[in-house]
């Protein structure tokens, strides 16, 4: 490569003094070095033609003698690749050796990106992981479904999360409320999430939730009747009761929505209760969704069983998808019929077609309903007042805290500055009594008044260190023995200087400064990071490169890509050899080319500025950079 340097350079000289060359001079076309000719000169030079400017005027000519040593260096290049492959080969061949431990690496490597895919789709959509905790039937706090999530994200909304809690001995939540109230979402969730922690994944929930195993999970859910095999909805819904029946035991996880619809209320619902009787009676846990009256008081009255509600916004009269646990709730048949545009006189007849009875149990029910619900609201209007009191009782406690800190400081300063003076004094005074010879009375007063300024510069500095020392301890800043160990760093307090602890003494500790150890008390010290370490020895070897390279570049015709990469070695290049301008010819065109070598300037802080010749030499052709 050096060989072709040499010889191009040779030719270009020799061809440039026959008056041969273009104005350009020099190109890269196809990789290879070319020299730019009129095109009537491209007979005078022997060699392969690599192409022509556009207006036909200008022709790329490798010259011959260039092309023989590029021949040779392509057999070479053949012969490094043909090694390459052979040491390729030996290599394979050794690895070959060590298949089963790679397949075990490989493995291991799946067993981690496995694991981490959980945790960053854990983390992108709020999931955690729950306490594990085998006593508990249900304990899930802010649960919530996340496909649901996601589809209202995407709308632009927010999912309303749950918390699903049975407390004690209660193993049977008995969720009523309106229709498309959230009850089968409710329980969907609850599966998702079962389903989650058996898998060992975190659940969509929050981190104080309790969960645990069950050996049976069995799910009633949706329509499943079916032509082909003879089923209604009611004989479907049995057909999974039956089966629940069976695997019903304290280790199963059983969910029902609708519980005892698809026929007679009356006979739906007795049935129900027997049902729900057993499940009870076989210690299973159950989370159960219903809208018949005779389960809500049978688990009001039955111990191990809690009613819950979807609670329902009496004002705007639309569902609010929150779960209360500990009362049964109505299914606002009434209100979403009134919400939903039915005459006023279709449903005061069907109210009186109800009976005053279960219009008033409907209407006592939504009575406490809405009573809840602006409890709640009080509740939580109080909460933040709480928490807003006890946020200000902490700004308020910090804020005495660092009055008197900077209190202490500034008495500490004063003593400090009176015990300055009082030394002054002390000087002035000393200095007095050794120049002037005075009566013996008058030297008397002298010396009494000097031993007074002493025990009072004496009372200042004390002052002052037990000051101090208040306000360090009060501020957290003060260290004692058993606070520091040998190893640790810390800092001379007021000053800059940060050592290393040698050992520790009854009073002092001994410090390594540099080459120095010195003993400082332990109230003038103050914790410290360890200090940078500087290197004596340079990490970084340069070698100034020996050849040269052209002070003009042409770069018309390539592509982006490939000028992007030639213009970048090239300045690094004409750095390292300490160049003062170099020229870029890029052409005209459509100015792509012109802003690329502008921009590439900005990327080196060591390029001083990029200008164009005058027009008669290129003009906005030609980039010149200097160094």
């Amino acid at each position: 490569e050096s060989e072709i340097s040499t010889v191009f350079n040779r030719i270009a000289r020799q061809s440039r003094s026959e008056g041969l060359l273009s104005e350009i001079e020099e190109s890269y076309r196809n990789g290879r070095r070319v020299l730019a000719l009129p095109a009537e000169n491209k007979r005078k030079i022997s060699g392969i033609i690599h192409g022509e400017s556009e207006s036909g005027k200008t022709v790329y000519i490798e010259p011959q003698a260039v092309t023989e040593v590029n021949n040779a260096i392509y057999q070479l290049q053949a012969e490094k690749q043909k090694e390459e492959y052979k040491i390729l080969q030996d290599v394979s061949g050794i690895i070959r050796s060590f298949q089963s431990e790679i397949l075990v690496v490989i493995e291991t490597v799946k067993a981690f990106d496995f694991a981490q895919a959980i945790a960053k789709y854990s983390i992108d959509n709020g999931f955690q992981i729950p306490v594990f905790d085998p006593e508990i039937a249900l304990h899930l706090k802010s649960a919530f479904h996340p496909h649901l999530d996601k589809h209202l994200k995407e709308e632009g909304k927010q999912v309303v999360p749950n918390d699903i809690v049975l407390h004690g001995k209660n193993k049977i939540l008995l969720v009523s409320g309106p229709n498309a109230g959230g009850k089968s979402v409710a329980l969907k969730t609850i599966a998702f999430a079962q389903l989650m922690f058996q898998c060992g994944l975190p659940v969509p929930c929050e981190g104080d939730s309790k969960m645990r195993l069950f050996s049976a999970l069995a799910l009633d859910i949706g329509d499943n009747q079916s032509i082909e095999d003879d089923l209604s909805t009611y004989s479907s819904h049995l057909l999974h009761m039956k089966k629940m029946i069976e695997i019903a035991d304290q280790d199963a996880l059983l969910l029902i929505d609708e519980f005892g619809t698809g026929t007679d209320p009356r006979v739906g619902g007795a049935l129900a209760e027997s049902i729900l009787e057993v499940f009870l009676n076989q210690n299973a846990t159950a989370v159960i969704t219903t809208h018949y009256s005779n389960l809500k008081s049978y688990a009001h009255k039955k111990r191990g069983i809690v009613n819950g509600s979807m609670s329902f916004d009496m004002e705007q009269l639309n569902p609010t998808y929150k779960m209360q646990i500990g009362k049964p709730g109505s299914s606002f048949a009434f209100e979403i019929a009134k919400r939903m545009g039915l005459p006023d006189e279709i449903i005061s007849s069907a109210r009186n077609k109800a009976g005053s009875q279960v219009y008033e149990m409907e209407k006592l029910l939504s009575q406490l309903t809405h009573d809840k619900e602006k409890i709640r609201k009080k509740e939580i209007e109080l909460k933040k007042q709480e928490q807003n009191l006890k946020t200000l009782t902490e700004t308020y406690t910090a804020l005495k805290k660092q009055l008197d800190v900077q209190r202490k400081k500034y008495k500490a300063e004063r003593k400090e500055a009176l015990a300055k003076l009082k030394a002054e004094n002390i000087q002035n005074l000393e200095k007095t009594l050794n120049e002037l010879k005075l009566k013996s009375a008058a030297e008397e007063a002298l010396s009494k008044k000097l031993e007074q300024e002493k025990k009072e510069q004496l009372e200042h500095i004390e002052s002052a260190k037990s000051l101090n020392q208040e306000a360090y301890q009060m501020s957290g800043e003060w260290l004692r023995r058993e606070d520091l160990n040998p190893g640790d760093y810390v800092r001379i307090r007021q000053t800059d200087s940060v050592g290393q602890i040698d050992s520790l003494e009854k009073k002092v500790a001994r410090v390594a400064i540099g080459p120095m150890i010195i003993d400082v008390p332990y109230e003038n010290l103050v914790r410290a990071s360890s200090p940078l370490e500087i290197k004596s020895h340079r990490s970084i070897k340069y070698t100034k490169p020996s050849s040269s390279i052209p002070t003009r570049l042409d770069i018309r015709g390539m592509s982006f890509k490939e000028a992007d990469t030639i213009l970048t070695q090239y300045f690094d290049d004409a750095l390292m050899r300490h160049m003062h301008q170099v020229e870029i010819l890029h052409g005209r065109g459509n100015g792509v080319l012109r802003k690329l070598v502008a921009r590439k300037a900005e990327e080196y802080k060591d390029i001083k500025g990029v200008s164009h010749p005058e027009e008669e030499a290129g003009g906005e052709a030609v980039s010149i950079i200097q160094f």
